[in-house]
């Protein structure tokens, strides 16, 4: 008797176990927006609401951090900070940006709602998703029952070097640093070298990191980048302090920089887990597909 292996079988189950697990954190996308952005005027120190409408398409609950992020981050005002959705929910979320007496123009908030997904209740892999709402502010407004000669408003590139910054995030969380990411514009027409101190925290838990200087044309918008030591730090969102220095001058901003899972965050932590399973996997098949192979040769034939 002859024991027949069917190879071309054992092949293909090897692959889908080997396909099912790379495909499973982008399948546990289930949490939707609507609208993605939206734009106003600026109207010095005024206040502004924007809502999107968060569709939980699971078929169970899920629980949504919400936080901006962005050049306007520290003027936008969250009426919560976290939710829990029923399976199939829609929630209306709403906030408002206190708009100050000047801005750099244009510029942007990102209101960002990130979860983890998960494909069962009992199943331990998440795929963590987010989805970010914009507001551009584009236009100089009218300040109501005023003059314009009681605001000013920077929106036009001219004169000597003015540094604003657009945006500031974390792009990865590894388990010991943090890539952060500083985008900065230079909204008047001098050139200028830019660099960057930054303290992130307070009290038990402070970092500091420094951004070499970069060099920023007139009208220009470029990436300071640098790595931030978040060991031992907790997930969460922490108060961060960031110094522009240039020609001469200083200026301070204070941001909000969220830490959702120190050691996996956005797809680096995500992609090293998976890497494992699937290894796991390949060497199981692999050592089934051996032994099943020595079996038959052990075997006499009829």
């Amino acid at each position: 008797m002859k024991l027949i292996i069917n190879y071309g079988f054992l092949v293909s189950r090897l692959v889908v176990f080997i396909f099912s697990f790379i495909l499973l954190p982008a399948a546990a996308h289930a949490l939707a927006m609507a609208p993605a952005q939206a734009e106003t005027d600026f109207v010095p120190n005024s206040q502004a609401t924007f809502d999107f409408e968060l569709i939980n398409n699971e078929n169970w609950a899920v629980s949504v951090d919400l936080y901006a992020r962005g050049g306007l981050a520290e003027y936008v005002k969250l009426n919560e900070e976290k939710i829990s959705m029923k399976p199939h929910e829609s929630r209306r979320i709403q906030f408002a940006i206190n708009f100050p007496n000047k801005i750099a123009l244009p510029s942007s908030a990102f209101v960002v709602a990130r979860t983890a997904a998960r494909t069962q209740k009992s199943n331990a892999i998440n795929a963590y998703v987010a989805l970010e709402f914009a507001v551009t502010v584009k236009n100089i407004g009218v300040k109501p029952r005023g003059t314009i000669g009681q605001f000013s408003a920077k929106g036009f590139a001219g004169g000597p070097a003015d540094i604003e910054i657009v945006d500031v995030r974390f792009d990865n969380v590894g388990r010991e640093t943090a890539k952060l990411i500083i985008d900065v514009k230079n909204i008047g027409s001098e050139d200028t070298d830019v660099s960057a101190d930054i303290k992130l925290g307070d009290g038990k838990i402070m970092r500091y990191a420094k951004v070499d200087p970069v060099s920023v044309t007139g009208s220009a918008t470029r990436r300071l980048i640098t790595y931030v030591d978040v060991k031992d730090m907790p997930a969460g969102s922490y108060d961060a302090e960031v110094l522009l220095k240039y020609a001469d001058q200083i200026k301070k901003q204070l941001v909000k920089l969220q830490i959702i899972e120190a050691g996996n965050y956005g797809r680096g932590g995500e992609k090293l887990y998976l890497y494992i399973v699937v290894g796991a996997l390949i060497a199981f098949n692999v050592v089934f597909v051996v032994l099943i192979a020595s079996r038959s040769r052990g075997k006499p034939q009829d």
